[in-house]
């Protein structure tokens, strides 16, 4: 059965979070991977994500696919039984992910059951291609991206940060040009996509959106 927990921005719905794992009673200790970030000038939620995770008993092993090599890093992945995508640009993502066969590994980390937690971009690249957000990202920042094939574990295609600024208009367009055209499915920065029975389903922080 996979272990899913996708959201827009992670801070926001840690306790969600700690719900969903809450009968899990391995080590908590997560793989984290920053790698999104490293093409943008905003970074907090790098930091506030980690600091999240800590927040909620989690131990939080870091590791940049842009600067380790291959098995390095596939070690790395394998050795918890948590990974955490964080945000950033998706498209540079995916490329540095394809550079040393990391979406192969992730695919073979949930097969396992174990649990994978996303947050903007690390939730869209689970989808099977991440071409309907371009509008919010700049590819330019991924030239050596091929295709825009994706690692292919769920079968829609989640819109991250909602309603929220500063992403509220380009999200809002995203929406609408894709609504029926493919499963898409907007979540705002208080929610998450999780698996549950075999089904994902959103669930939502108590606390009202700003």
């Amino acid at each position: 059965m996979k272990s899913i927990f996708l959201s827009s921005y992670f801070t926001e719905v840690k306790d969600l979070f700690a719900q969903y794992v809450s009968e899990n009673k391995g080590k908590k200790v997560v793989t984290f991977i920053p790698t999104a970030a490293n093409p943008e000038e905003v970074k907090f939620h790098v930091h506030t994500d980690m600091k999240s995770l800590e927040e909620i008993g989690f131990r939080v092993e870091t590791i940049d696919i842009s600067v380790q090599d291959e098995e390095t890093i596939a070690k790395q992945i394998a050795k918890n039984d948590y990974l955490f995508v964080s945000g950033g640009n998706t498209f540079y993502l995916l490329q540095e992910m394809k550079k040393k066969k990391v979406d192969a590994m992730i695919r073979e980390f949930i097969a396992k059951g174990k649990t994978y937690i996303g947050s903007s971009a690390g939730s869209v690249v689970l989808s099977k291609n991440i071409g309907y957000i371009e509008k919010m990202d700049d590819t330019s920042m991924a030239a050596e991206l091929v295709n825009y094939d994706s690692i292919g574990m769920i079968d829609f295609f989640i819109l991250p940060h909602y309603t929220c600024e500063p992403f509220a208009e380009v999200a809002d367009e995203v929406y609408k040009e894709y609504k029926g055209k493919i499963d898409i499915r907007p979540i705002t920065n208080k929610q998450a996509i999780v698996s549950l029975n075999n089904e994902y389903v959103v669930v939502q922080s108590e606390v009202a959106n700003d």
